[in-house]
C-alpha cells in the first residue's frame, strides 16, 4: 500500500511502515513526462525546452506536471503559451509556504491555482458546491436533468 501525504503531523502513523523518500524528477524527467501526457504529433525542440523549464518551475514533482499537462491538452494550448502565462503569474511560484513538504516548499494547491484561475463563474460555482459532496454519491441527473434549484440553473445552460 502506498499512501502519500503533505501532511508531516501523520508522523506517527509513518513509523509502523516503510518510508521511502521520493526525489523530484529532474528537468529533462519532467519532459519526458509531459510528452506522454499530451498527444503532440510530434514533440518540437521547442516543445522539449518548454517542458524542461515548467518542470523545473514546479521542482519535479510529478502530480504537477500531469495536471499542467492536462491543463494544456484540455486548453488546446502550446507548452509555450502555457510557459508564458505560468511565468507571469509565478508569483504563486515563487512565495515560500510555512506548510513546507520535506526539500518543497510550495503546496500541491499551487499546482491548481493557475488551472482555476482560468475557469469560469459557473464552472467555480459548481466547483464549489461539488467540494463538499461525496464524489461517489454525486447524482448524474445534476448534469444532464433541467435544474429548478436557483444555485443550479447555471446548469442548464448549454
Amino acid at each position: 500500500m502506498l499512501i502519500t501525504t503533505q501532511k508531516s503531523n501523520f508522523i506517527h502513523i509513518s513509523q509502523i511502515f516503510v518510508e521511502l523518500p521520493l526525489e523530484s524528477l529532474s528537468g529533462f524527467e519532467g519532459s519526458e513526462l509531459i510528452s506522454k501526457q499530451l498527444p503532440l504529433l510530434s514533440f518540437t525542440e521547442q516543445d522539449k525546452e518548454d517542458a524542461i523549464a515548467i518542470s523545473e518551475l514546479v521542482g519535479g514533482l510529478p502530480l504537477a506536471l500531469v495536471t499542467i499537462s492536462g491543463y494544456v491538452r484540455a486548453s488546446g494550448c502550446s507548452l509555450t503559451e502555457y510557459r508564458a502565462n505560468f511565468s507571469r503569474s509565478s508569483r504563486i511560484w515563487t512565495e515560500g509556504n510555512k506548510d513546507a513538504v520535506g526539500s518543497y516548499e510550495k503546496t500541491l494547491a499551487t499546482v491548481f491555482s493557475l488551472a482555476i484561475s482560468e475557469l469560469s463563474a459557473d464552472s467555480l460555482s459548481l466547483l464549489n458546491i461539488l467540494a463538499f459532496l461525496n464524489p461517489d454519491a454525486v447524482p448524474e441527473s445534476i448534469f444532464q436533468k433541467p435544474q429548478d434549484y436557483v444555485n443550479l440553473e447555471f446548469l442548464n445552460d448549454s
